[in-house]
């Protein structure tokens, strides 16, 4: 009876994670794609070229994939994207952005801040989240958020 308890306690935030759209203040983006490691890494490596985004390091040994800073569609602020793949294939994303220097504003570049799912149209960490959601939508795997 206890478990059957715990478990329904549980399964609200098990459907919050795996919905379509992640819930506030989610860090973390899960790829759960079904593909050996091997497959995963390689494909979502060609899967970031592909759109746009330049590798700035990857390593097929602990198959992990950096990019370089990406520019946001608008404002002035740029993102990297951070993906590990474990030994069944599931990709796990994190992302860090910063703002970058502008001499027109006088704002100096900061250091990189760990990205959070925000709902406000205006957010720099929504615009980041519309700015990857074509290359998260158009890759093979289902997605969630934690």
């Amino acid at each position: 009876m206890k478990i059957l308890l715990a478990l329904l306690c549980l399964l609200p935030a098990l459907v919050v994670a795996q919905s379509k759209e992640p819930f506030k203040k989610a860090s973390t983006i899960v790829i759960n794609t079904g593909l050996s490691p091997e497959e995963a890494f390689v494909k979502w490596g060609r899967h970031l070229a592909q759109n746009g985004y330049a590798i700035a390091e990857s390593n097929k040994d602990f198959y992990t994939i950096s990019t370089d800073p990406k520019d946001t569609s608008r404002f002035n602020y740029a993102f990297v994207v951070n993906a590990v793949v474990n030994d069944a294939g599931v990709i796990t994303l994190k992302i860090k952005w910063q703002l970058k220097s502008n001499l027109l504003v006088n704002s100096r570049e900061t250091a990189y801040y760990d990205w959070e799912y925000a709902t406000a149209k205006n957010n720099v960490q929504q615009i980041i989240y519309q700015d990857l959601l074509p290359t998260l939508s158009s890759f093979q795997g289902i997605v969630s958020y934690f």
